[in-house]
C-alpha cells in the first residue's frame, strides 16, 4: 500500500530540483490527471464539433449532458466508496490477498444495480420527449461512470495512480480518435464516443485490479457483513459529494442565473465559467499536500501504532506522536500556503486578462470570491483526508453534513441576494466547515494515544 508514498520520499529525500521536480509532477498526475484527461478530451471534441457544424448548440447540449453525467454519477457512487476503501485495506494490512478481487467484484454488481434502479426511472421520467436511443445512452453512461468511479477508488486506495492515468489516458485518446475519423455533429454520437471511452476505461482498471490480485472465486459480498460496513463512511462520502455539488444545482435551476440547455438540462455560464477557471488553481496546492501525506504523514501512521502494538516505551511513543502531529500540521499548513500563493496569482493573471479582453466586471468579483472559496474547500478535503487517516470517520461525517446543509442554505440565502453577493455563500460554507474540521482534530490529536490503545486492545 505505501509503496508510492516510499517511491516519493525517497525523490523528496533526494533534495535535488530534478527530483523535487518528478515527485511533484508525480503527485500532480495523481490529483489531476483523471480529470485533465476529461477536460481536455471533451474540450477537443466539443471544438471539433462546433466547427463541424453550424448547429454550435450541440457541443454546448454534449457538455451539459456530461456534466451532469458526471456529477450525478459521483454523488450516487460515493455511498459505497469508502466503506468498501476501508474494508479493502483492512485485507491488505491483514494480507489476505485473495479476498481483493472477488469482493470487488461483488461491490461492482451492488453499484450496478443501485445504478439501474436509480438511472431508468429518473432517465424516463425527466427526458419522456427525447428518443429511445438518446434514453438508453444515458443510462448506459451514467451506469458506466459509477462502476468506474467505484473502480477509481479502489486503485486509490491501493496507491495505483498510475495505472488510473494510464486508463484515464487510453480511453479518452481513442474517444478523440474515433471523433477525428468518424464524428458526426449528431449528440447522440457524441454520447457514443464518450461510451465507448467509459467502456475502454471501465475495462482497463478492471483488468488492472484483477490481474493485481487474482483468486480462485468469483463473487464475495464479505464487505457487507456488520463488522465490515461502515455506515460513518457511507454517509460522510456522500454527504460530501453532495456539499461539493449542491450550489451548482442551485445556480442551474435559479430561473435568474441558469439556461436550457438541453431540456431539461440547465447551465449557469455565470457560475460556470468563473467556478472551472477557480478549481483549476487548486491543482498545485492539491499536489503539495499528497507528497506532504503520501511522503510523510501517512507513512508515519502506521509506525506510530506499531510502538504501541509492540509495548514500547512511553518516551517512544510520544517521540513518534509528536513527528505525527508535525507533519500533519506541516501538510496543512504547505497546503494553506501553496492555495495562498495561487490564488494571489490567479487575481493578478484575472485583473490583467479582464481589462484586455473587457469582460464584464461582475465576473471578475465573481471570479475573486470563487478563486478564495475553491481555497478553502482544497483545506476542506485535506483536513477530511487527515480525519480518515486517524479513523475519526463519525467526526468526518459531521463536518460532511455541516457543509451539505450550510453549502445549500448559504447559497439559496446569496441567490435572493443578487449578483454581487454571489459565491458568499459558498465560501461561508467551506469556512465553517474547516472551523469544525480544526476543533476536532485539534481534539484527536490530543486523544491520539488514547485511541490507538483503544483499538490495539
Amino acid at each position: 500500500m505505501a509503496g508510492i508514498g516510499f517511491d516519493l520520499l525517497r525523490l523528496w529525500k533526494q533534495g535535488s530540483y530534478q527530483s523535487l521536480m518528478r515527485a511533484y509532477t508525480l503527485t500532480t498526475m495523481m490529483v489531476s490527471g483523471p480529470g485533465l484527461f476529461i477536460v481536455v478530451s471533451l474540450g477537443i471534441v466539443c471544438f471539433f464539433t462546433l466547427f463541424s457544424t453550424l448547429n454550435y448548440l450541440i457541443g454546448y447540449q454534449f457538455l451539459s449532458v456530461v456534466t451532469y453525467l458526471l456529477s450525478s454519477s459521483m454523488i450516487v457512487s460515493a455511498l459505497l466508496q469508502y466503506t468498501f476503501t476501508r474494508f479493502m485495506n483492512d485485507q491488505l494490512f491483514s494480507r489476505d490477498f485473495k479476498q481483493v478481487s472477488p469482493n470487488f467484484i461483488g461491490i461492482l454488481l451492488l453499484q450496478l444495480i443501485i445504478s439501474i434502479f436509480f438511472s431508468i426511472p429518473v432517465v424516463f421520467y425527466f427526458f419522456s420527449e427525447h428518443s429511445l436511443i438518446l434514453k438508453l445512452l444515458l443510462i448506459s453512461n451514467f451506469i458506466i461512470l459509477c462502476m468506474i468511479w467505484m473502480s477509481v477508488v479502489v486503485l486509490t486506495g491501493i496507491k495505483a495512480y498510475r495505472l488510473i492515468i494510464w486508463g484515464f489516458a487510453i480511453g479518452y485518446y481513442v474517444m478523440i480518435v474515433v471523433h477525428l475519423l468518424w464524428g458526426r455533429p449528431d449528440i447522440r454520437f457524441l454520447l457514443l464516443e464518450f461510451l465507448l471511452a467509459q467502456i475502454i476505461l471501465l475495462f482497463f482498471l478492471l483488468y488492472a485490479i484483477l490481474d493485481y490480485y487474482p483468486t480462485n472465486e468469483c463473487i464475495k459480498f464479505d464487505f457487507l457483513k456488520k463488522e465490515n460496513f461502515y455506515f460513518t463512511l457511507v454517509f460522510s462520502n456522500f454527504f460530501y459529494a453532495i456539499g461539493f455539488w449542491v450550489d451548482k444545482y442551485l445556480f442551474w435551476f435559479n430561473s435568474d442565473t441558469g439556461f436550457l440547455i438541453f431540456p431539461p438540462l440547465r447551465l449557469s455560464p455565470l457560475y460556470d465559467l468563473p467556478l472551472f477557471i477557480a478549481y483549476i488553481s487548486t491543482i498545485p496546492a492539491s499536489s503539495v499536500f499528497l507528497l506532504q501525506i503520501e511522503a510523510n504523514f501517512a507513512l508515519k501512521y502506521p509506525s506510530f501504532m506499531q510502538t504501541i502494538f509492540q509495548h514500547k516505551t512511553l518516551d517512544e511513543i510520544n517521540a513518534i506522536r509528536d513527528e505525527l502531529v508535525l507533519a500533519g500540521r506541516g501538510a496543512v499548513l504547505s497546503l494553506f500556503k501553496t492555495q495562498t500563493t495561487m490564488i494571489i496569482i490567479m487575481l493578478l493573471l484575472a485583473c490583467f486578462l479582464f481589462s484586455v479582453l473587457q469582460i464584464l466586471p461582475i465576473y471578475l468579483n465573481l471570479l475573486f470570491i470563487l478563486l478564495i472559496a475553491v481555497g478553502l474547500n482544497v483545506i476542506l478535503w485535506g483536513l477530511l483526508n487527515i480525519l480518515y487517516y486517524l479513523t475519526q470517520y463519525l467526526h468526518a461525517l459531521y463536518v460532511s453534513i455541516l457543509f451539505a446543509v450550510s453549502n445549500c442554505l448559504f447559497t439559496l440565502i446569496t441567490l435572493h441576494a443578487g449578483p454581487y453577493y454571489f459565491g458568499y455563500g459558498y465560501g461561508f460554507s467551506v469556512l465553517l466547515s474547516i472551523a469544525f474540521a480544526l476543533i476536532f482534530i485539534n481534539k484527536d490529536f490530543k486523544d491520539l494515544e488514547y485511541y490507538t490503545f483503544m483499538m490495539a486492545d
